[in-house]
């Protein structure tokens, strides 16, 4: 900063001086011009006028001879002065050039070189004095950083600790709702269905309601940040629980109807849910899928208790199982409930028939071979009817090659696999309630085919079944009889 200091003085001492040297030289220039351009001049003009005027006054005949004389000579005299004038002015210049004007030049380039020199030596002067500056500001910044700074570690301890505290309740209280949660699950049963099972709730709080829920709604009506730190664990823990019940308090206000027009479950959902609840109903009773022939007393009756809100829509939905259903409006929205009679007599009295019957199947399946020949006490037609009913069908579906096996020994129907063994295939068309439209399309396949044809791919079938079990071949003869052209 001192060199640059001393430096600029000694630039400006120099261009005085060298400024100086130009006015004496800008000085003497004029004093040049004057002294070539205009008294030598004049001096010779008058010293010519004089000499005619001298020589007019003694001898007027010399003057007017000399005027005669000039007369006629006057353009040599005009060509001579003109020479004269010229030689003249080449001379003043040439004097002017090497003498006067050099130095000009040469003082006024010092001149601008000083100045530039001047220029650059302030700017970095300039430049130097807010370096300067910026330091000193940078060193003043600095101090009062490290002392705010002390006082932030020292302050950061302090809130560290109750940070630590606060986190740790807040752990305690996660823990706390999250074993509250995992504890929490919706109860159900065959005979009880949920409208909304858990996976339903996880799946609509995870993609619906925490991105429709502002992120600082409850710091902003409830607990702010600073607040939470003042407070105990337990009414941090009241007042979130208080806060979450408010958020899903309009959920537990919906009717049956309600939920199911919701964004809680999906459609398609919702139509199952509603298709099981009503074949739940009936699922223990065997005599629903009974001849048509029937006496109508045997026909089941079904009772539905459904909120007034929804009647009209839920009836709507169920018209296309049964025209017979008896409505009856509930107290309580939320629940939607069945009860089937068949025979005047309740289904879940009858089901325990359904359930001694099915002990009774299951222990005709695990006879041995030695056993097939020994009649049965109870007739086919009621033991096990579905069942026999949907191993034909998958029998003649495999005769009639609608149903194939692919390259890993599966069956599969319309690309769908069903499974490598066949009496698990059977049984899952005869109960599962997924299988059902399946079922219906292959007995709709099978009876648009002529009746010889079925006898024919039967006997293809019994020939080359080598894996056909003896049930399996006791079935075949019995459609073999039941599709001969000769009965």
């Amino acid at each position: 900063m001192n060199q640059g200091q001393k430096l600029l003085n000694s630039l400006e001492n120099q261009h005085e001086i060298t400024t100086d040297q130009l006015k004496e030289l800008i000085t003497e220039e004029k004093q040049f011009r004057s002294l070539y351009l205009v008294n030598i001049p004049i001096v010779v003009a008058i010293f010519f006028v004089g000499i005619l005027v001298i020589t007019g006054l003694f001898s007027q005949s010399t003057f007017w001879s000399l005027l005669q004389h000039i007369g006629i000579n006057l353009l040599n005299y005009l060509l001579l002065g003109l020479v004269t004038t010229l030689t003249y002015s080449v001379i003043v210049w040439l004097k002017y050039s090497s003498g006067i004007r050099k130095h000009i030049q040469k003082v006024r380039k010092q001149i601008k070189r000083l100045e530039s020199n001047l220029k650059a030596t302030a700017v970095e002067l300039r430049h130097t004095y807010n370096d300067q500056l910026k330091l000193e500001y940078e060193l003043y910044a600095q101090n009062i950083r490290v002392e705010v700074l002390n006082y932030l570690i020292k302050v950061a301890k302090q809130k560290t600790e109750a940070l630590r505290q606060t986190l740790s309740n807040l752990s305690r209280i996660h823990e706390n709702l999250i074993s509250k949660r995992d504890r929490v699950s919706t109860n159900f049963s065959e005979t009880r269905l949920p409208v909304l099972k858990t996976s339903d709730i996880d799946i609509y709080y995870y993609q619906t309601f925490l991105s429709t829920l502002p992120i600082d709604k409850f710091i902003q009506e409830e607990i702010s940040r600073s607040q939470s730190w003042q407070i105990t664990a337990t009414e941090l823990r009241e007042v979130l629980l208080s806060f979450s019940r408010k958020q899903f308090e309009h959920l537990s206000k919906l009717s049956i109807g309600e939920v199911l027009k919701s964004d809680l479950i999906a459609n398609d959902t919702a139509n199952v849910r509603l298709n099981q609840l009503y074949y739940s109903a009936k699922r223990l009773l065997r005599l629903q899928d009974s001849d048509a022939h029937l006496n109508p007393t045997s026909q089941p009756e079904i009772t539905l208790w459904v909120g007034a809100k929804d009647k009209e829509e839920i009836l709507q939905l169920y018209s296309r199982f049964s025209r017979s259903i008896n409505p009856i409006v509930a107290e309580n929205e939320g629940s939607l409930r069945f009860l089937v009679r068949s025979l005047g007599f309740p289904i879940y009295f009858l089901s325990q028939i359904e359930f001694y019957r099915d002990c009774y199947e299951r222990t005709q399946k695990e006879q041995s071979e030695t056993d097939n020949n020994i009649p049965d006490l109870i007739p086919e037609e009621i033991s096990h009817r579905e069942f026999t009913w949907a191993y034909d069908t998958l029998l003649l579906a495999i005769a009639l090659e609608l149903i194939s096996q692919n390259a890993r020994n599966n069956y599969q129907f319309n690309d769908q696999s069903l499974g490598k063994e066949r009496e698990k295939i059977a049984f899952a068309l005869a109960t599962d309630f997924i299988h059902q439209e399946l079922y219906g399309q292959l007995k709709e396949r099978i009876e648009c085919f002529e009746r010889d044809l079925i006898y024919q791919q039967l006997e293809k079938l019994e020939k080359s079944g080598k894996d056909l079990s003896h049930y399996e071949r006791t079935r075949v003869i019995q459609l073999l009889s039941k599709y001969n052209p000769l009965n």
